[in-house]
């Protein structure tokens, strides 16, 4: 029995936020504050929210998983990927304390990005820590930032919409992109320092 795990590829869906709400009631989203934690501020009715919004200084983020692919159509018959991520978020200590109800939900995030914006955050958050110096710290953080997955290797470029669409090739790929993104969000000294790249990767974006 082949027991390798299969990809599913999805049309576009909307991308939505998970209201955090306390036991199942809430009117408010949250400011980053920039120490990787986040306070809740009123959300404008009809106003559209922000896949970052609830990342403020009353959640954590808890886990990061990169599910199914969209396959989108782009100019001249290209095509590309775009993943669904989705991003639990866990009540801080300082906001279960505070809660006038005994259980705080915990709110979740689904985004959709291409491979280029993980690339593009990998680049934002070496170059953030870079600009600190080169003291053991630094050389530390950058040691800490996963290795995205591999390109389609410039010698079978001619082949790229073959190659880069192999279910096995998105399989490894959405793994790898996952090891990335968890390893990054779930390190507290790299949010706190690269928190403004990091909440801007996790804006709402529609498949195009």
């Amino acid at each position: 029995m082949n027991s390798t795990p299969k990809i599913q590829v999805l049309a576009p869906e909307p991308i939505t936020l998970l209201p955090s709400e306390v036991d199942g009631s809430s009117n408010s989203t949250a400011a980053g504050t920039g120490n990787g934690e986040v306070g809740a501020q009123p959300h404008a009715p009809g106003r559209r929210r922000r896949a970052s919004s609830a990342a403020n200084r009353n959640f954590n983020f808890s886990r990061v998983s990169v599910t199914d692919c969209t396959i989108v159509k782009g100019d001249n018959g290209s095509q590309f990927a775009m993943w669904k991520i989705s991003v639990l978020l866990q009540p801080s200590e300082a906001l279960q304390a505070t809660a006038e109800r005994p259980k705080v939900a915990s709110p979740q995030l689904h985004i959709y990005k291409r491979y280029s914006d993980f690339v593009s955050l990998r680049a934002a958050l070496v170059d953030r820590i870079s600009a600190q110096g080169d003291g053991p710290k630094t050389v530390l953080l950058l040691s800490k930032i996963p290795k995205l997955p591999p390109k389609v290797p410039w010698y079978e470029a001619w082949k790229y919409q073959t190659l880069n669409f192999d279910k096995k090739w998105l399989i490894e790929r959405r793994m790898g992109l996952e090891v990335f993104l968890n390893g990054v969000i779930l390190n507290r000294d790299i949010v706190e320092l690269c928190r403004p790249e990091i909440l801007q990767f996790l804006e709402h974006q529609q498949p195009e």
